[in-house]
């Protein structure tokens, strides 16, 4: 660095003086510091190199790998990007399968459109014969907001859309579309043109599960009670021909509601405190009440506990003795029946005579809480029936085991067995449950599956062996429950024989509330179909009996559907 000699500005000069001109000239190659002339070097630090160097070399280092792992190693997957960036693939919707029941009338069915690329076929569910919760509803394929389909298949939520969506499904075409960087479409080509879902034919009859589903309305909204369901099934082979329940929802609203209207209806049905949206059938558990009585009147008597001609007097209370001093227990009957035998037990449901077969009463030995629960088993309850359709559960005979893990006093007391004899108690069963357990009785003591679709497996049915003579009581007992005097007195005369079997299981702390049951099996001489109604969570008040209902539903059948009425003698 070069400081200039100190000078002396002439301003008053004109002339330059040489030594202004040639002042470098005379420059030193050191640095004067008294005259401020000179150069003053200082040399770079040789270590400022050498990282210069180190830096420059890490960096290509660096930048060379980046490139390898950029250009070689990941190739593949950008080169896959790279086609992405111009070519898009879009699914090609396939038809649904449909659901037809028995004859042929469609229960679920897609929107009629003649070219399906791109466009997502609507899914449409007959309505107002009480099936959506057989039926169940789908989900839609989805695309985010770039148009990219994120689920590109149906999904069944619910129902048989849930239990055979691989049949139903089938499988989606593909289409590939390019695309050139000015957006326009270069080529557009079908790859994969897809094959539409398989129809799932049922053995369910609308018509008939109709005239239940509108009976059942008519007594649920008219008489206050909670909800009901019916079935009505071949006591042979297991098909169901239906399977009706109410509340019901409209399941076409889950899919396709487009009004705020219709979109708060569908919400409604989610919180709705009546669960419309609950398979009763398969998946409500219910207090059986009388029901059970031709069971335990079986193995009582198979067991030798009583004969069948032995009578028991019922009073209409059964009372007993505190032993510890305390004010007596009353067991009480509906009403006082005299002396009654197994039939006549059966025919007008005397509770007093299953308390004691049950439990026992004095001189009367009872099967015992162990037995109860063996002969429960033996004929289906409290275990799963097999059928083809989603969240089905299994209902729950009352034992010494279940009341201590469910109840702080665990200990099982004789009153317990009392109840648990004529249904009441913790006994709970679905109304498929009984069915099966009733079409075991009318077809001879087999166990069959029930079955809502026909598939090419079929199940072979478990015969329990049922000692005939035993078994021929029980019906006899069935049978007179449906004659005059019975308490299914509303089938007396129909123009076919019934046997039947009803029951009223008081609910609640208070018993202010009733499930009112009818069930049974037709014809008598030649069992072909087992039925089931239920009225769910009625006013004990109420005097309208579900066998009442259950007569204006075969008079409605036998106008209909006279085709399952037809006896040997008609053919």
């Amino acid at each position: 660095m070069k400081f200039p000699r100190l000078y002396v500005n002439h301003k008053e000069q004109n002339e330059i003086d040489p030594e202004d001109i040639f002042i470098d000239s005379k420059n030193v190659s050191s640095l004067d510091r008294e005259t401020l002339d000179g150069t003053f070097n200082k040399p770079i630090n040789s270590r400022i190199f050498i990282m210069a160097h180190v830096l420059v070399f890490s960096l290509f280092i660096f930048f060379g790998f980046k490139a390898y792992g950029l250009q070689v190693r990941s190739y593949e997957s950008f080169e896959e990007l790279a086609k992405k960036n111009y070519t898009k693939k879009t699914p090609i919707f396939v038809s649904r399968g449909v659901i037809k029941d028995r004859n042929d009338v469609l229960l679920a069915w897609n929107e009629d459109i003649n070219n399906n690329i791109n466009i997502i076929p609507k899914r449409y569910y007959i309505k107002n014969v009480g099936l959506a919760n057989v039926l169940g509803h789908i989900s839609y394929p989805k695309k985010d907001k770039g148009g990219i389909f994120w689920q590109s298949e149906y999904n069944g939520e619910a129902g048989l859309e849930r239990q055979y969506n691989n049949t139903l499904s089938g499988t989606n075409g593909e289409r590939i579309i390019e695309v050139m960087a000015n957006k326009e479409i270069a080529k557009d080509n079908i790859i994969n043109e897809g094959k539409s879902g398989e129809s799932v034919l049922t053995f369910m009859d609308s018509k008939v599960n109709q005239v239940f589903y509108k009976h059942l309305k008519e007594v649920v909204e008219n008489q206050g009670f909670k909800g009901g369901s019916a079935v009505m099934m071949n006591v042979n082979n297991g098909e169901v021909i239906a399977m009706a329940n109410y509340p019901d929802y409209d399941n076409n609203l889950f899919i396709n509601a487009s009004s705020t209207a219709e979109r708060q209806i569908k919400d409604s049905y989610l919180i709705d405190k009546n669960t419309p949206m609950l398979n009763r059938a398969v998946s409500g558990l219910y207090t059986p009440g009388s029901t059970v009585k031709p069971f335990i009147a079986y193995g009582a008597l198979y067991e030798g506990v009583i004969k069948e001609f032995d009578s028991i007097y019922s009073s209409g209370a059964l009372t007993i003795k505190n032993k510890y001093g305390g004010p007596d227990t009353i067991f009480r009957d509906w009403k006082a029946h005299g002396y009654v035998d197994a039939r006549n037990a059966i025919a007008e449901s005397s509770d007093e005579y299953f308390y004691q077969i049950g439990g026992g009463y004095m001189d009367q030995k009872g099967l015992g809480i162990k037995r109860i629960e063996k002969f429960m088993n033996y004929f289906g309850f409290a275990t799963s029936t097999g059928v083809d359709l989603p969240l089905e559960k299994q209902g729950v005979i009352p034992s010494p085991e279940w009341k201590a893990k469910n109840f702080i006093e665990g200990d099982w007391l004789l009153g317990n067995t009392y109840h648990t004899s004529i249904g009441q108690y913790g006994f709970k069963t679905t109304p498929l449950e009984l069915a099966r357990s009733i079409a075991v009785i009318a077809n001879g003591g087999k166990i069959i599956k029930p079955r809502i679709v026909d598939t090419p497996s079929s199940t072979v049915p478990l015969d329990i062996n049922l000692d005939r003579s035993v078994l021929k009581v029980v019906r006899e007992g069935m049978r007179m429950a449906a004659g005059v005097s019975g308490t299914a007195h509303y089938f007396s005369d129909l123009p076919f024989k019934v046997a039947a079997k009803t029951g009223t299981a008081e609910l609640g702390v208070n018993k202010d509330r009733v499930n009112s049951w009818s069930t049974g099996y037709f014809p008598y001489d030649d069992p072909k179909y087992v039925f089931v109604f239920l009225m769910e969570n009625g006013p004990v008040t109420n005097t309208v009996a579900s066998s009442k209902i259950m007569r204006k539903v075969f008079d409605d059948l036998i106008y209909l559907t006279p085709e399952y009425f037809e006896t040997k003698d008609d053919k």
